[in-house]
């Protein structure tokens, strides 16, 4: 076993120097959070905050599409009635 494993060892890829200072120029530069929040506890505190901003957005867009949707059925319902007292009138008429 021991044998066989060392004759299967594959030493993992390795860049050229050229390569891996490229990808040091090149790498994302660091956006100030640091700076921005001052400890760890706020930066946490921030996305807490925005959590519960977005839940809060969504209960509203929600209900205002209830509501939306609500009108919507209950003009539907009041279009389907009116056309039912609609054909009853003609009826009436009809047989006058």
């Amino acid at each position: 076993m021991d044998e066989a494993s060392a004759q299967m060892y594959i030493e993992p890829p390795r860049f050229s120097h050229q390569f891996s200072e490229l990808a040091l120029q090149h790498r994302r530069k660091p956006s100030g959070s640091f700076e921005r929040f001052g400890s760890r506890d706020k930066m946490r505190g921030y996305f807490q905050a925005n959590r519960e901003r977005a839940v809060r957005l969504e209960q509203e867009i929600e209900e205002d599409y209830d509501y939306g949707e609500g009108v919507k059925l209950s003009s539907i319902v009041a279009g389907a009635s009116e056309m039912h007292r609609f054909d009853h009138d003609d009826q009436d008429q009809q047989d006058d």
